[in-house]
Parts: structure tokens; C-alpha cells; sequence
């Protein structure tokens, strides 16, 4: 999808301001200045989870910090600075200040703010979690200070926020970066936003000092930068020819033999005039250049749009390509700034890809408020995803307060895989960290257009007797992904034990162990594998309902699982390193003896699937001999099944009729020879 950005090129003066910044506001930019800084925003006090952050101030602060040392030297009013002074109130100043931080937030200039200050000014750090952190990000000579106020609170009503004041290396420009709110009394932050040079000069965004945040949510927005803002304030006289080339929109993948794709970028105005025309280029793995001028355009200044070159890319080979895509000759001038105008993307291309499932992995907790709405959303949402598409687990955390008596051992192990510091937190295949009241269908239809090389089935029996979980994959690949980690968990469909204080009742998809431990089974994948791995996993001892997440379950001797006929299995292969999901599965329930899973290594694919009512078996025969078909229904029942098929000596194929059979999840096997093997098959009409 087309990302395009509205900037509201609106300049506030207050007082008589020579030319010290120009200010562009990033209103929904959608990402982080500079695209440095891709850390959840982080928690401060005790539940500060990266090391790299330094806490400067506490909870129940009031007064104003230290000097603290910046890790360049930053130009600012004419002078060069190597620290600054941080107030609680949501100030930073070049200006030596001590004692209490100003005081209600007003209009700039104010007498309260000391010469030279940057001002998102209207924060407390009264709440038990609040504080001021600190952390920098990329490497010199392009490096970013930033100053964040974390869990912040403010006096206009109930919840919390996080913004941040960026100090950018080299540019010495300035960012005020607002990230991520929580509404819950129906009020809303309102802050003062600007720079303060004296007590007669300042410069603010529009709306101080009752500026409102641009993404406050009741369910708390996305910790992520996905819906972040900011206002970017450049030192001296804006240009009037600056075009700043922002994200290359074009897919991660391409498949081959499609037409090609044409290449495209979003494109950012920084200059006074208006842009009417531009020099595109663009160049495949360092090549010659394709250079193309494009007119027509009015791109009015502080706004953005997309570009596309007028030659498409139409790749060949399989492979990974570097695109690089620059703008140049704005208007027939040249560009005021070209350190900006150029930005490159890797898209890798293929041939074929096996059907996607998508992995919802979602961190959440019945004491959690937010997660009402987040987990309601999700849900929601995927009511409308047909079921082949998407594989859900949930896992129950140990907090806020005290936590969700279903926090297991296993969840805490995946929360720090992922560095999850903050519910509802939601991973999308391994990626995304975003929060599941941001989630959207648009996110799912961008996870779908992944490929994947290598495709998972798997099958499970519950014994509830014994407390057994029985379950068997098999996996094929047609690519060399080399190594990773098979995952199997087992979730509760539908829980009402771990009723919390945030008011749900009804908890869907919780994790209750994974099989045989969190950290899966070491799997290589290579092109043409056909490999099945089996696993029982036996709960054990009784159910026992814990008091909360401080008294948590020990497998050894217990488990927490409501229901074992209301037990589900579901299946990934990950790379342990990236933390990509290569692809998962739903495992079916069924009788394990239905379909011999351990394969001849004859591996059957089945095209298209989902299928709707014809399906086409492709496989290889070492010789001629005779082939046996039948449809079974997922507790082993067969619902259709072909005559004798005489085979050929190498490749066949077999038509399959499903227009009799209803949609759902079937299983297909194939006797060749002798040998059988039984693959899944998803019926959708």
C-alpha cells in the first residue's frame, strides 16, 4: 500500500523570530524521524527492558536534571552544546537550570521556559511508572539523541503518553516526536510544542498551547512508531527547491513472469515553491541508471506524494535486487539539499510460493485495560479472514499489577524473544510489534503477500484420559532456508478461568504449554525436503486455577487446562535469528493413524489450495503402476474417493472433483505404488 504523508507546512511566530528553524509538522507520518529509531517506546522504572536506555528521571519528579551529556556536539541559536538539562514537565534546555521545572504549560514566549528550550510542555512523571529516558540511535556522523517521556502523565485527565524531543547530528535539526497515548477519561493531552530562543522569541506548532495528540486512542495506540508524529523544526531559511525522497513503495517480493512492477516512492516537499515537475532515476543492483522526467505534478510545499518512473521494472531472474530511486532537477533547478533525495529498498523475486498461513502471536492480560479493546479488535477482524489464512495464540503476561493467573513460563520465554515490554502487544509472522488495537485488515492483507517456500501440515489427537496431546507435522520446502526452529503450541479455545479487573470474562486462544518447550526443535530446511517430526507432550497432575501470575503453574505437577476437549494445536517454523516465520499452520484434529504422516518421500502437491471445486494432484512415479485417491473429513471419514488410476513413469497429475464437498479442512491421501501419503486440503466457496 501507497504510504502517503499530509504535512501542514504551518509556520507560528511568537515574538520577532529571525530565521533560527522553519517547521514542517509529520502529522500520521506513519514512522519514526530518520527512520533510526524502530524500538518500541520504552517503559521506564522497573520494567525498563533495553539496557541501552539510561533513566535521568523518576517517578514523583519535579525538579530539573543534571547536565546530561550528549554524544555530539549540536548547534543550536548559534552556539555548539554537548549537554542539555531536562525538566519533568516535558522541557529540554541548553540553558543551565535548577530547582522546580516550570510550571501549568502556556503559550510561548513564557517566562517559566529558560533561553533556548525545546518544549513538549504540559508532562508530569506523577504515575507509579513514569520517567524521563534517554538513548541514541544510528551511528555518527548521522546519529539521533533522543530525550523520551515515558508513561508520562498529564493534568487534563486520567491515562498516559509518550513523546520524545529528537536532537539530530549534523542537520542539528530538531524533532518533537509524538508517539503514543492513552485516553481514558475522555479528556486528552494538551500541550505547548515549540522552541523558546528568549523571552521575547519562539516558534510553536499551531495549536499550543492546547495541542492535542494526533493518535490518542481509549485502547492505547501502538508502541511502535506504525502511527507515530512528529514536528520537525530545520535550522535557517527554508530553500525554495528541497525534495526529500522518502520509503520506495514497492513489495518486499515480486513474483516473476507478472508484467513487472513499476517503481515507485513517496516524495516530500521541504522547499518553498511548489513542485511541477522532476528528474526520476532509478538503477537494479548498481546498473545504469533509467532516468525519465516526470511533469504534470503539484506537490505544494510541506506536503508529500508518490512518484512512480515511467519505465516498469520487469525482473527475470530469481534473486535479491537493490533498488536505488532518486529525484534531481526540481522545476529544471537544482535541489537545495541532495544528501536527502536518494533511497533504496531490497526486494527479493521468485517463481512459485506455497499458500501463506499468518501467525498472530498476541501478548495480553486480564489486568490489562487496553487489552479489552485490543483483543475485542483482533478478534473482531479476523471474524471476517477466511480460517486458512491466519493461525491465532495468545499469551496471558505477568502484569500489569498482578498479571493474569494463566501467565505461564512458556510466555514469559516468547516475550523475551521478542523483547515485548508493554500489553497488547502483537507480533505478525515474527515482526510488526505493534498493538492489536492497531490492527487492521490491511495488516493482514500485507502479511499475506509474504510468500512462502515451505509449507507445514500437521495433525493432533487428544487423549484426555492420559492428558496427552499427540501431534505430527510435515514439512516440505522448495527452497534451502537452512536453520530453524519448529514450534508447537497448544492452546485452550475458549478460557474463563483467568478472570482479571479488566472486566473480560471470555479469553480465546490461550497457550497452555509448548511442545516439548518453548525454544521449539531444531529443523534445517532445504529445497525439496519432505521430513515429519511427532511430539506428545502429557499434562500433568491436576487443574488447579492459580490466585494470579505470582503463582504460576508448574508443569512438573499440575496444569491449568479447563477443558481437554476444547484444545487446539498450532505449528511454525521460525528463524531463530531474524525471527521470521517461514510459514504455520492450524493442525487438524484426527486420529493419528488416518494419515501416515511419515511420508515415502513422494511428496504430493496439490494446486490450487484452498481450491474450490477442482483440484490438481501433481506427483512422481518411479515406474508405471496404479494410484488410489480418497477425500476424508478431518476425523477420518471418507467423503470421495477416485477409481483405479493407472500412473505413468515419472510425472502425473490427477484431476480432483470437489465441487460435492462443503468448505472446510480435508485430508487427501494418495496410495502410489503401495506408498501412501496424506496431505491437507482447504475447500473454500
Amino acid at each position: 500500500m501507497k504510504k502517503i504523508f499530509t504535512l501542514l507546512a504551518l509556520i507560528c511566530l511568537a515574538g520577532t523570530v529571525s530565521a533560527q528553524h522553519y517547521m514542517l509538522p509529520f502529522v500520521n507520518a506513519g514512522e519514526n524521524p530518520g527512520g533510526l529509531n524502530m524500538d518500541p517506546d520504552q517503559p521506564a522504572g522497573a520494567m525498563l527492558a533495553d539496557p541501552a536506555y539510561s533513566q535521568v528521571l523518576n517517578s514523583g519528579d519535579t525538579d530539573w536534571s543534571a547536565a546530561e551529556t550528549i554524544p555530539f556536539s549540536f548547534d543550536f541559536n548559534g552556539n555548539s552544546y554537548t549537554s542539555i538539562y531536562i525538566a519533568p514537565n516535558g522541557v529540554v534546555s541548553f540553558t543551565a537550570s535548577t530547582g522546580a521545572g516550570p510550571g501549568a504549560n502556556v503559550a510561548l514566549p513564557a517566562a517559566g521556559i529558560p533561553d533556548n528550550s525545546i518544549c513538549a510542555w504540559g508532562l508530569n512523571l506523577a504515575g507509579a511508572n513514569d520517567g524521563v529516558i534517554v538513548k541514541t540511535h544510528g551511528t555518527a556522523p548521522n546519529r539521533q539523541y533522543w530525550v523520551t517521556w515515558a508513561s508520562a502523565s498529564w493534568s487534563q485527565g486520567g491515562g498516559w503518553a509518550y513523546w520524545s524531543i529528537v536532537l539530530e547530528e549534523t542537520s542539528n535539526a530538531v524533532y518533537i516526536v509524538d508517539a503514543r497515548n492513552y485516553v481514558s477519561s475522555g479528556t486528552g493531552v494538551e500541550l505547548t510544542a515549540g522552541i523558546q530562543y528568549d523571552g521575547t522569541t519562539a516558534i510553536s506548532v499551531p495549536g499550543s498551547p492546547a495541542l492535542a495528540a494526533t493518535n490518542e486512542a481509549t485502547g492505547g495506540s501502538d508502541a511502535g512508531p506504525v502511527d507515530n508524529s512528529y514536528y520537525a523544526f530545520y535550522a535557517g531559511t527554508q530553500p525554495d527547491y528541497d525534495a526529500t525522497m522518502r520509503d520506495i513503495d514497492m513489495p518486499n517480493y515480486i513474483k516473476l513472469n507478472q508484467g513487472g512492477e513499476n517503481v515507485m516512492a513517496t516524495i516530500s516537499n521541504f522547499g518553498a515553491q511548489t513542485i511541477t515537475d522532476l528528474e526520476l532515476s532509478y538503477t537494479i543492483n548498481g546498473g545504469a541508471p533509467v532516468v525519465a522526467t516526470v511533469s504534470g505534478l503539484s506537490i505544494a510545499s510541506g506536503t508529500s506524494a508518490s512518484v512512480t518512473h515511467p519505465t516498469v521494472w520487469d525482473p527475470t531472474t530469481e534473486g535479491t535486487f537493490v533498488v536505488e530511486f532518486w529525484a534531481s532537477k526540481i522545476n529544471g533547478n537544482v535541489d537545495a539539499d541532495p544528501n536527502n533525495d536518494k533511497t533504496d529498498k531490497s526486494v527479493d523475486t521468485y517463481t512459485n510460493s506455497y499458500p501463506r498461513t499468518v501467525l498472530y502471536e498476541t501478548f495480553t492480560s486480564s489486568t490489562c485495560g487496553p487489552c479489552v479493546p485490543g483483543n475485542a479488535n483482533f478478534e473482531s477482524v479476523i471474524s471476517g479472514i477466511p480460517a486458512g489464512e491466519f493461525a491465532s495464540i495468545k499469551y496471558q503476561m505477568s502484569w500489569p499489577g498482578d498479571g493474569d493467573p494463566y501467565n505461564t513460563d512458556d510466555g514469559n520465554d516468547r516475550r523475551v524473544v521478542y523483547q515485548v515490554s508493554s500489553v497488547p502487544g502483537m507480533q505478525v509472522d515474527g515482526g510488526w510489534d505493534g498493538n492489536s488495537n492497531s490492527f487492521t485488515q490491511t495488516v493482514h492483507d500485507a502479511a499475506m503477500e509474504v510468500p512462502a517456500f515451505v509449507k507445514i501440515e500437521a495433525f493432533f489427537e487428544v487423549d484426555p484420559v492420559t492428558q496427552t496431546v499427540s501431534t505430527c507435522a510435515n514439512i516440505q520446502s522448495m527452497k534451502d532456508l537452512g536453520a530453524a526452529e519448529l514450534h508447537i503450541a497448544i492452546k485452550e479455545n475458549l478460557t474463563t478461568g483467568n478472570v482479571g479487573t479488566n472486566g473480560e470474562t471470555e479469553f480465546r486462544s490461550v497457550v497452555k504449554k509448548m511442545a516439548p518447550t518453548s525454544t521449539g526443535q531444531a529443523v534445517t530446511i532445504t529445497s525439496g525436503m519432505s521430513e515429519s517430526i511427532c511430539t506428545d507432550y502429557v499434562f500433568q497432575g491436576s487443574y488447579r486455577l492459580p490466585n494470579d501470575a505470582g503463582d504460576i503453574i508448574n508443569d512438573a505437577t499440575e496444569h491449568s487446562v479447563e477443558e481437554f476437549n476444547d484444545l487446539g494445536v498450532v505449528v511454525w517454523l521460525q528463524n531463530s535469528s531474524s525471527l521470521m516465520v517461514y510459514n504455520s499452520t492450524n493442525a487438524v484434529e484426527a486420529p493419528l493413524s488416518v494419515k501416515d504422516v511419515a511420508s515415502t518421500g513422494n511428496p504430493i502437491s496439490m494446486y490450487p489450495n484452498p481450491a474450490g471445486n477442482l483440484v490438481t494432484l501433481s506427483f512422481n512415479s518411479g515406474n508405471t503402476g496404479n494410484a488410489t485417491v480418497r477425500v476424508m473429513d478431518v476425523v477420518g471419514k471418507t467423503v470421495l474417493e477416485l477409481p483405479l488410476v493407472s500412473l505413468s513413469s515419472g510425472s502425473n497429475q490427477i484431476q480432483l472433483n470437489t465441487e460435492s464437498l462443503v468448505s472446510g479442512i480435508y485430508l487427501v491421501q494418495v496410495n502410489v505404488n503401495g506408498k501412501v501419503n496424506t496431505s491437507q486440503l482447504v475447500i473454500r466457496k
